[in-house]
């Protein structure tokens, strides 16, 4: 199972990622990227995944979502730094 996964990782980021970056998956995947990259912490990734998946024009409430605890981050950080 390890080894499948690896390979999955690797057409992900090898083979598939020019395609991720061209914004051709579909929104709910962008949305996803978001927020993991939220979790971990990574606006600049998290506003990146959030832009694709605004061009879509089909995000729905996740993207809504999604944006809303994008923006409260911002705003976290900003404090945390004042």
């Amino acid at each position: 199972m390890a080894g499948l996964g690896l390979v999955i990782r690797a057409l992900r980021h090898g083979l598939l990622a020019p395609a991720e970056r061209a914004g051709l998956f579909p929104t709910r995947h962008y949305v996803g990227l978001a927020l993991d990259a939220l979790e971990a912490d990574d606006l600049e990734a998290a506003a990146r995944a959030i832009e694709t998946a605004a061009r879509r024009r089909d995000g729905g409430p996740r993207l809504a979502l999604a944006r809303e605890q994008a923006v409260f981050r911002v705003r976290m950080a900003a404090q945390a730094h004042r």
